[in-house]
């Protein structure tokens, strides 16, 4: 596959669910194509050239509440906003971050667990997972949140159904 971009329209696919984007050469996602998808359940746009990641794409994935799952392995993500961190936990050994969803059940502690709360990111093989875990490892402190650490996440890091699915081709 070869999009370059995902054009930033009106996509008005409300009962979109599944976005397949992998193995393409796009630097970046439209906030459009989330913000306009309410359904989305599965977001896999690993593969690609995706550098960073916009503030309201990353705030779009908070108010999808059916999102369960994005891919965005494997691509060239060297920065992250600090935003991300107050929306996301701390990639663990695997690249695999969660999103840290509030819920109406987070205000009862008895209530059932909701599976619309879970989400996760997985971000393998970026280079921005790649300096976390390296300065966890210098640190010595596993337990350590990436914004107490000596790194500016702010700035760009050297280092390395009814289902509807949409495929790039």
């Amino acid at each position: 596959n070869g999009l370059k971009e995902l054009p930033d329209i009106d996509y008005n696919l409300p009962r979109l669910q599944i976005l397949h984007v992998s193995s393409n050469q796009l630097t970046s996602l439209p906030v459009t194509l989330f913000q306009q998808c309410p359904q989305l359940t599965h977001v896999y746009a690993n593969s690609n050239k995706l550098v960073d990641l916009d503030t309201d794409v990353i705030a779009s994935f908070e108010l999808l509440q059916d999102l369960q799952h994005v891919t965005l392995a494997h691509n060239a993500i060297a920065y992250l906003p600090s935003d991300f961190w107050r929306t996301f936990s701390k990639p663990d050994q695997d690249g695999v971050c969660h999103l840290n969803r509030a819920t109406d059940n987070d205000l009862n502690a008895d209530a059932d667990d909701s599976n619309s709360s879970k989400c996760t990111v997985a971000l393998r093989g970026n280079p921005v997972v790649q300096q976390i875990l390296q300065n966890d490892a210098d640190n010595d402190d596993m337990d350590s949140d990436p914004m107490d650490t000596d790194m500016d996440v702010d700035t760009p890091m050297a280092a390395e159904t009814e289902s509807q699915t949409v495929a790039a081709a």
